[in-house]
């Protein structure tokens, strides 16, 4: 294997004196964790970020005062990006005087000035989702948020609503099946020119008539295919 040196134009510059403190800060923070952890002086367990410094460290300067941040269960860095409370973030950990959440947040439930973290995976996304839509003001506002067309309708009418609504509606096909007192599942089927016919019966996976096997029925272990 030939290794080769990178060239002085494709060196990447260092990160700023901002950067480079809060990616420390959080390096720092999480190995001092996980040397307390190692010691017992933590209950239950708990989750570090460590190699994923650069993502919240990154994203930090983008966000005005007024955004939430949503976390998940290695949310320490994320916390430590938003806010550089490294003393209160601990003492809720160890539930300590002084922690950010009384203490009973712990390690993964953190709620404070409009960060909040959870342990339950995917929890933070419909929350996130409401506190968008709470954000967005009028039903219309959300929905354009989310790309949905939107339209207000204040009538109690019904043939005004259908009027309202025939336009932005796409047509439906009709369906060709009609249903009939004469058909059913078990009982005989009409025809178009008035006759009956057998029911048409579902496999039972035995033999036929003429002793050639047939389709074997569905399993857990073969689903195999459902005809109708």
């Amino acid at each position: 294997m030939i290794v080769t040196a990178a060239s002085p134009q494709s060196l990447r510059p260092p990160p700023s004196d901002q950067d480079l403190r809060s990616l420390l800060l959080i390096r720092h923070f999480e190995l001092a964790l996980l040397r307390l952890f190692e010691q017992g002086a933590v209950s239950g367990t708990t989750h570090t970020c460590l190699g994923q410094e650069y993502v919240p460290v990154a994203l930090a300067p983008l966000l005005l005062d007024e955004d939430f941040v949503f976390s998940n269960h290695r949310g320490h860095g994320h916390f430590l990006a938003r806010h550089a409370e490294p003393y209160g973030l601990l003492a809720e950990i160890m539930g300590r005087e002084g922690a950010l959440c009384g203490g009973v947040g712990g390690s993964q439930h953190v709620y404070h000035r409009r960060f909040l973290s959870t342990g339950v995976q995917g929890e933070s996304l419909p929350v996130a989702t409401g506190v968008a839509l709470k954000l967005a003001g009028t039903i219309g506002a959300r929905a354009a948020a989310f790309g949905v067309r939107h339209h207000r309708i204040t009538s109690t009418d019904v043939e005004e609503i259908r009027a309202e609504l025939a336009p932005l509606s796409p047509p439906c096909a009709p369906s060709r099946r009609r249903w009939s007192p004469s058909s059913s599942r078990t009982g005989s089927a009409r025809t178009a020119g008035g006759t009956t016919r057998a029911p048409r019966r579902r496999s039972s996976g035995r033999a036929g008539p003429t002793g050639t096997p047939a389709t074997p029925r569905p399993t857990l272990e073969n689903p195999g295919h459902f005809t109708t």
